[in-house]
């Protein structure tokens, strides 16, 4: 009821732009107010149904210009909200019809930066501090690997200690850059691999060696 509101006005401007290409429906200059036009109301809209009715409203938008290219940013949107909501199997599919469709376009190389994020690889582990009889495993949590790698380096704990390297980490705390690459190039004095259950969905696993 407010004509004065900032929203009401943005409403009128984007249907004026439309009414002015309305003559070419098809052209990029139309396509491209109704996609801003369909992003701003996602952004500025309240209530539980707006996700879906956007995701509704891209997926008629890219089947309607699905010989344009700008479906494939129609598609990158669409890909976002699932990415968001962590529906990443959904996401990856519609990124990659995105990709496909016009992969030099901007919209097409959006959906290839998405599924390169949604495939990207990920690695960390957690052992215990002190390690005695009967030994504990490696907790490894990882995403899209199928075998990880481990090596065991020795070191001097005396001298380290002495040299402040432990303090203020000796519960936890990262390994300075200096440290890190003594580190990996000290010879190691034990290293093996293990394969692990190939995860899926894209989502991270947990897995004892």
């Amino acid at each position: 009821a407010d004509t004065d509101a900032p929203q009401v006005k943005a409403i009128a401007l984007y249907q004026a732009l439309l009414s002015f290409h309305e003559g070419a429906a098809a052209s990029t200059a139309f396509l491209h107010v109704d996609l801003e036009r369909l992003a701003f109301g996602y952004r500025d809209a309240a209530g539980e149904e707006k996700a879906a009715r956007y995701k509704a409203a891209l997926r008629r938008f890219a089947a309607a210009a699905a010989r344009h290219e700008l479906s494939s940013l129609a598609l990158h949107a669409l890909a976002q909200v699932l990415y968001a909501e962590d529906a990443l199997v959904d996401a990856h599919r519609t990124a990659s019809e995105g990709r496909n469709r016009f992969p030099e376009s901007p919209g097409g190389k959006l959906c290839g930066n998405l599924i390169g994020a949604i495939e990207r690889k990920s690695l960390g582990a957690d052992v215990e501090r002190v390690w005695t009889a009967p030994f504990p495993k490696i907790e490894v949590y990882y995403r899209n690997l199928a075998r990880v790698h481990f090596r065991v380096v020795r070191q001097d704990w005396t001298a380290s200690l002495e040299q402040g390297r432990f303090q203020g980490r000796r519960y936890g705390g990262r390994v300075n850059p200096d440290e890190l690459a003594a580190i990996l190039a000290a010879p190691p004095v034990l290293a093996w691999s293990a394969d692990v259950p190939p995860t899926t969905a894209f989502r991270e696993h947990v897995e004892e060696i």
